[in-house]
């Protein structure tokens, strides 16, 4: 019966695929910062904003995961 049922209960599942994304692609970032040490100033910076955008989407997903949980 647990097989056929195939209702998922998916309230973390941007939660889950957005944690996965920033920490798959920070941990690319940072090899790629160290492998690459002739960057500019510039071009890393736009490197590391990149992450940090992909941090402030992580945080909003958790946060609207939850305050949907809540209510």
């Amino acid at each position: 019966m647990e097989i056929k049922n195939t209702k998922v209960d998916d309230r973390f599942i941007a939660v889950d695929s957005l944690i996965f994304l920033y920490y798959g692609l920070s941990v690319f970032l940072f090899f790629l910062l160290r492998q690459l040490v002739d960057l500019g100033q510039e071009e890393a910076g736009m490197i590391w904003s990149i992450n940090n955008v992909l941090c402030c989407f992580l945080y909003v997903s958790i946060i609207y995961t939850f305050l949907k949980l809540k209510k």
